[in-house]
């Protein structure tokens, strides 16, 4: 299925959110998208040019802003997480194992967490000897994640100047990039706060993962509205060139409880998942943690190397 792509002004819409169009950030000359979900007023697309997968139409990101802050980490609205602060100690055993990955590249440095939320990652990494410094948008996960990094976190969003040339050996987004409305503009600023041996580490969700193949529009990270992109091994590696080159591509996963997964696996098959969560319940396990394949990819960028002129 297609639709024709139309260039508007924002619009309030019936969800009482302003909501604009979405281009493909790489200016393709494709007339059409193909849709492939809708979810009320939004639809995920693909780019007919370049395989681009995005949401249309998306919110300004203005009013994405306003999203992110205390309800998004209490599970109290419909978006975000259900049991953010609950869940510290899964957070900080999937990030545990995140930075076992960038210890194989880096084992000391300046790290930049872009997006750090209450400072999970910041804390794993602080212990294991790295010089931290986070950036977050929400004003109540900066507060937090202050309490624990005194002077140490920036709120905000990524800009130009924000950060001094060759400021990180390190930067890390975690279930991030794919919230960026401009990614090519994103990619520049991290070139230039980067050093020339520096990594990237990003994780976001695998438009090409298996889970997502299976869970069709049911896929765990169809977040809406605050995932504006998804990606595949092949659209991210064109997004981040020329600047930077995928050195290390895994597939990625987290820890969760019983419990959750169970219910995750209610939304793809009831029965099964239904029986597992009385199951989990009835002995008393439904806390246990458990690490799954989330449908999510990490790589490993380091920076393209430089022709003299």
């Amino acid at each position: 299925m297609a639709f024709e792509l139309e260039q508007s002004q924002p619009i309030r819409t019936t969800s009482g959110f302003q909501i604009a169009p979405s281009q493909c950030p790489h200016h393709c000359d494709a007339t059409t998208d193909e849709v492939l979900h809708r979810f009320g007023e939004f639809q995920i697309s693909r780019c007919g040019a370049c395989g681009l997968v995005r949401l249309v139409p998306r919110l300004t990101e203005s009013e994405l802003v306003e999203l992110y802050e205390r309800e998004y980490f209490s599970g109290d609205h419909a978006i975000g997480y259900d049991t953010y602060e609950q869940d510290a100690s899964l957070y900080e055993k999937t990030f545990a194992r995140r930075l076992k990955l960038i210890q194989s590249f880096k084992t000391s440095g300046r790290l930049l967490d872009i997006g750090c939320g209450l400072g999970f990652f910041l804390n794993v990494a602080a212990r294991r000897g790295f010089d931290v410094q986070g950036l977050e948008m929400s004003a109540y996960a900066f507060e937090r994640a202050s309490a624990g990094f005194p002077g140490r976190i920036h709120q905000g969003l990524l800009v130009p100047g924000l950060f001094p040339a060759e400021s990180f050996d390190i930067v890390t987004l975690f279930d991030v990039f794919e919230h960026v409305y401009e990614p090519r503009g994103f990619i520049k600023i991290l070139d230039e706060i980067t050093n020339d041996d520096a990594i990237v580490c990003i994780t976001t969700p695998n438009h090409r993962s298996l889970l997502s193949r299976v869970s069709g529009r049911n896929w765990i990270s169809y977040k809406i509205p605050e995932h504006v992109f998804y990606y595949t091994p092949e659209t991210l590696r064109r997004m981040v060139e020329p600047l930077f080159e995928i050195v290390l591509l895994r597939s990625e996963g987290q820890y969760c409880t019983l419990e959750f997964l169970a219910e995750r696996l209610k939304t793809l098959i009831r029965p099964l998942g239904s029986t597992l969560l009385q199951t989990v319940r009835a002995l008393h396990i439904s806390k246990w943690p458990i690490y799954i394949n989330s449908g999510s990819m990490t790589v490993i960028l380091k920076k393209r190397e430089r022709t003299a002129h």
